[in-house]
């Protein structure tokens, strides 16, 4: 099983990294891969709900470095989403939400 976590938090080596951490050892102890990425190191342009990943080969429109990111999410068994607080939380959910 791979596993991946989108760390929302600017803060490297803080107490969310410090978390989120505990909970990919768990997980690799159990022979699962894993696979971290911080969300701040991507520049991620909001969402203009034009719909077209809804269309044909559900591709975003927008190219930013989210495209980046949709690989590991599409090949990822289990993602963990981990925001550490609610104005965080409410801007970057504007910036994944297509």
């Amino acid at each position: 099983m791979k596993v991946l976590a989108l760390i929302g938090s600017p803060r490297k080596k803080g107490n969310t990294d410090l978390l989120v951490e505990q909970i990919l050892e768990g997980s690799r102890a159990k022979g699962h891969t894993t696979e971290k990425l911080y969300l701040y190191d991507y520049t991620i342009s909001l969402c203009v709900d034009c719909r077209n990943c809804k269309k044909g080969d559900y591709v975003c429109c927008i190219n930013d470095e989210m495209q980046q990111i949709y690989p590991q999410i599409e090949g990822a068994d289990l993602i963990i989403f981990w925001y550490t607080s609610i104005l965080v939380w409410s801007h970057r959910e504007d910036e994944v939400a297509s």
